[in-house]
């Protein structure tokens, strides 16, 4: 395959998650490690990745376990209402953990992606 050349402002860089080559268009693509499909998946920062273990929507609460595998706790008062009323065991979620009076807990809760039930 021909390479085009490239200008003085465009730079290519190896993706250090999924090891694709991409191109740096802009200042803040130039500032990160990570191709545009995988800053996507990534968190914003402060944030985490975790996954529900389970949730009661009657009570309002549940748990969600950490990619480093810390439990969560988690509270219907920090999702949305339409996400409060999606969340099931397994969906994955993006949040800010902070250690409370009981331990830790999920702040600013979304629902990424939803896997169906069992």
């Amino acid at each position: 395959m021909k390479r085009l050349p490239m200008s003085t402002t465009h730079r290519e860089r190896t993706c250090r998650r999924c090891g694709v080559i991409f191109l740096v268009l802009t200042e803040e693509d130039a500032q990160s490690d990570y191709c545009p499909a995988c800053r996507h998946l990534l968190p914003p920062p402060g944030n985490i990745r975790g996954q529900v273990r389970w949730f009661d929507r009657r009570k309002g609460f549940g748990f969600a376990m950490t990619t480093d595998g810390r439990d969560v706790y988690l509270s219907r008062h920090q999702l949305t209402p339409a996400d409060a009323r999606q969340v099931h065991r397994r969906a994955l979620l993006s949040f800010r953990a902070e250690k409370g009076r009981h331990g830790w807990q999920a702040r600013d809760v979304h629902l990424l992606q939803l896997i169906p039930p069992e």
